[in-house]
């Protein structure tokens, strides 16, 4: 029920929001109509009770962020255990704790030390998505109080770098300056510092900036899954104690090897397994585990 709520409060918000994002219709009247189908008049009462029941159920999913740092809060002793200042000790005993099991999408993608800013951005994205356009009737003011906000996110994810991995640190900040850059060529085709060129051209070109940074998530995404894997690999050997040739092989021939590992190595809780390949297999199941 927690994921379904983060899966669904930007979408549902930014619906929401865009629901009373009203505009003057007729210099002549000045009737307002719904910029999202301006067959709804703002001013009508049916309008002005759905916007009741719109608010009431807006607060409602705009509380949903606050419940997620009210329940990171009663579980701050098992995100920040006391005493402990060691990050990596910290994340494996997060991941060990069961308490923590039906939260971990809020905060396993971030450092310790920034394990409720999931919140802080779904703020952040509310805010691009929906708040924004009903800061100002003009178009320019909009571009302009945008470009402002995209400054500050992009400073802000700069700075505190709040992922765990350096890669989506990257794409997150490469995004936020795609929509900075969004927001000033809106504001540039509002001022009319675009100069000569068209629109369609212009907009070509922000179609080509936006896409730019699908192709870096896609990139970095792959090249951090074949470091994971050559990670996990070495993880792996580092586990190995010993591979020997089997070259004259005879029927005691490592059963001195296996008699101090057992000895020496092996806990009560585990157990030796003894598997004879080649090497070349051998190296295959250091990297895909015993068929």
């Amino acid at each position: 029920l927690l994921f379904l709520s983060y899966l669904v409060v930007p979408p549902v918000t930014g619906k929401q929001l865009k629901a009373l994002d009203c505009f003057p219709f007729s210099a002549t009247d000045g009737s307002q109509r719904l910029r999202l189908d301006t067959n709804i008049d703002c001013e009508s009462d049916s309008h002005n009770q759905f916007i009741i029941v719109d608010c009431l159920l807006l607060l409602i999913y705009l509380s949903i962020p606050m419940i997620w740092l009210v329940l990171l809060y009663r579980q701050r002793d098992s995100l920040w255990p006391p005493g402990i200042s060691d990050e990596s000790i910290i994340i494996q005993r997060r991941r060990v704790e069961s308490d923590l099991l039906v939260l971990r999408f809020l905060f396993d993608r971030y450092k310790p030390s920034m394990a409720c800013f999931e919140s802080l951005d779904i703020a952040r994205r509310i805010l691009f998505v929906g708040v924004i356009p009903l800061m100002a009737a003009s178009s320019m003011v909009r571009s302009a109080i945008g470009l402002g906000f995209a400054l500050v996110s992009m400073i802000l994810y700069r700075e505190l770098t709040p992922f765990m991995s350096a890669e989506t640190n990257v794409v997150a900040y490469i995004a936020d300056i795609v929509i900075y850059l969004t927001f000033a060529s809106a504001l540039m085709i509002e001022t009319g510092l675009s100069g000569s060129m068209d629109d369609f051209t212009f907009g070509l070109i922000l179609v080509a900036v936006n896409f730019s940074i699908l192709v870096t998530a896609i990139t970095s995404a792959f090249f951090r899954t074949l470091l994971d894997k050559e990670q996990s690999f070495q993880k792996k050997e580092k586990f190995v104690k010993q591979i020997e040739d089997a070259t004259e092989f005879t029927h005691h021939k490592f059963a001195t090897t296996f008699d101090v590992i057992n000895r020496t190595l092996i806990t009560p809780t585990h157990c030796a397994i003894q598997y004879y390949a080649s090497l070349q297999e051998i190296k295959h199941i250091l990297r895909h585990g015993i068929p």
